[in-house]
């Protein structure tokens, strides 16, 4: 949100060319953000689907969903996802591994089950 005024242009952008969903996490909570009262902030929040509040806390981390822990809201902000609440939710969580020569690129929230892999 620290950048939200080039976020929004990068989605309008884009949307000129073709359909767009957005779904963004971030550390701020929306009741922090609406505070503001920040213009930029308001036109970005208007362009996002689904919105991922609140910092990340280990300690919280219940291996559920989309969210990275439990503290964390989810909020659909547009109707376009709503149906698919329990994947945001409670769903079994998935990463994707993408390997290259000297490294790799982890996709996704690191579900429990994966102990060794540092990310």
């Amino acid at each position: 949100m620290l950048q939200a005024d080039l976020l929004w242009r990068l989605v309008k952008e884009i949307r000129t060319v073709k359909p767009l969903s957005i779904i963004c996490y971030t550390g701020f909570t929306l009741k922090e953000l609406k505070e503001k009262r920040d213009l930029k902030i308001n036109a970005f929040i208007s362009e996002i689907d689904v919105l991922i509040d609140g910092l990340y806390i280990d300690k919280f981390n219940d291996n559920k969903g989309l969210r990275g822990s439990s503290n964390q809201k989810v909020h659909f902000l547009s109707g376009t996802y709503k149906e698919f609440a329990d994947s945001f939710l409670l769903s079994k969580r998935k990463i994707e591994l993408h390997l290259f020569q000297d490294e790799y690129l982890v996709v996704g929230i690191k579900p429990h089950e994966i102990k060794n892999l540092k990310i």
